[in-house]
């Protein structure tokens, strides 16, 4: 089980240095995730138009919990997100 944990960083690192190896796709991809981040954000800012307070929270801070929960899950997808096709990327080589 150890050697296992051990061998996580090393496979993590490799997809990371995958998806960086192509430049062009890795920034459109970060600009498309942004534009859609922005898009739902913009939804936020719909609801705030009419609404003052949301269940006693401000605009201010729904924005930062947005911020902090977005950021947090994109970390974790970008460490954990392809672990499901882990088995596949094992037996393709």
């Amino acid at each position: 089980m150890a050697s296992d944990l051990a061998l996580y960083p090393i496979l993590a690192g490799s997809r990371i240095r995958s998806q960086v190896q192509y430049r062009v796709s890795f920034v459109l991809y970060v600009l498309g995730n942004l534009a859609l981040t922005g898009v739902d954000f913009l939804a936020v800012l719909v609801l705030f138009e009419h609404l003052p307070l949301l269940a006693g929270w401000s605009l201010a801070e729904i924005a930062f919990l947005y911020g902090t929960s977005y950021m947090s899950f994109k970390a974790t997808d970008m460490v954990l997100g392809h672990l499901d096709t882990l088995g596949a990327f094992i037996r393709e080589g």
